[in-house]
Formats: structure tokens, C-alpha cells, sequence
């Protein structure tokens, strides 16, 4: 299933679920996360900034993650927001901007041996982007992807301080339910 170009659902047909986790600021837990996920034996897809890649307290991580043999993919070099909340139809960078911006990323990522390839997975800053984006990730070989619309997987972000946080649990269930 798409959305404003970019794939937003899987083969709804299978009983599979993709685990992704973004970066852009913060690791906190990110050895932790490591830790369960080889314990269950579960790869998952980890989309950082290069912001993230280049802060030296996340290397460590950034380096089991790639020897784990999770997918690590692009997240945006300095997490650009691409559009205005309240109008997606207007684009805030311009082209050149978005592929400069990308490719530092992809620098980036080469540091810890991260090969670019032709259809290289992308999540968009802030989860949030317009058809211009998408067809300018195409261009460029990207397949740009974000959560499914419902689940509240995106509420990842949110701390108890916020009006709108939602626990891990209860985002848990909310994907649960939604796929029910």
C-alpha cells in the first residue's frame, strides 16, 4: 500500500512484521535494544541521521548493529524537515538541497562500511514528506517507506512529559489491534 508515493503497508497477506527503529538525536537504550534483539534472534532495520553516525558515543552501537547484520539505512544527513505540517502539498527544500542532504548521509554510512545500493531503503525526517520527495528518492535510487497510518508506531518518540505519550506497551497493543 502507498501514500503520497511512498509504501506505507506490506503484503497484507503475510504474517510478517518489519522492526524499524530511526535515530537522529538520541541512542539512549540502543544497546539494550541490540542485546533483545539478538537474544530472540530478530534482525530489524535501524535508519539513522548523519548526525547520528557522526556522534562519536553512538559508534559503538552503530558498529554491533552493522556486525549483527541489521539493515542500516538512511534517515536524512541533518533530519530536513521537507514539508509544513499543516500544508504537505508545499516542498521546504529543493531538490539539490534534498540530494546534497542525502548523500552526506550516504557518507556517513560508508564510514562504519555501509554500501550504498540501488533501492536502498529510506525513512524520511520526522516521518514526514510530500510526492516530491518520494519522486526525488526514485530518482536517486531510493525506496522511500514510513509506518502504517493507525498503528501509533510512530508515537515511539513521545516521553512521559508529553501530553500525547503513549508507553511502549500501549503502542504494542495499538498495533496488535490494529491488525485485528
Amino acid at each position: 500500500t502507498c501514500d503520497q508515493g511512498a509504501v506505507i503497508r506490506g503484503d497484507e497477506a503475510s504474517r510478517r512484521m518489519s522492526l524499524v527503529f530511526t535515530g537522529g538525536s538520541f541512542a539512549d537504550g540502543g544497546e539494550h535494544i541490540r542485546r533483545v534483539l539478538r537474544d530472540e534472534g530478530v534482525r530489524a532495520g535501524f535508519f539513522f541521521t548523519g548526525d547520528f553516525y557522526r556522534t562519536p558515543e553512538f559508534a559503538a552501537t552503530i558498529r554491533g548493529l552493522v556486525e549483527d547484520g541489521h539493515y542500516l539505512g538512511p534517515h536524512s544527513d541533518r533530519h530536513l524537515l521537507y514539508c509544513p505540517w499543516d500544508d504537505r502539498d508545499k516542498t521546504l527544500v529543493s531538490r539539490a538541497e534534498f540530494r546534497a542532504d542525502i548523500e552526506a548521509n550516504f557518507r556517513e554510512m560508508a564510514r562504519f562500511g555501509i554500501a550504498r545500493k540501488k533501492g536502498h531503503l529510506f525513512i524520511p525526517p520526522y516521518e514526514w514528506y510530500n510526492r516530491d520527495i518520494a519522486a526525488w528518492s526514485r530518482e536517486i535510487g531510493l525506496c522511500l517507506f514510513n509506518f502504517t497510518p493507525g498503528t501509533s508506531s510512530n508515537a515511539d518518540y513521545t516521553t512521559p512529559s508529553m501530553p500525547a505519550y503513549l508507553s511502549s506497551q500501549a503502542i504494542y497493543d495499538r498495533i496488535l489491534d490494529y491488525e485485528k
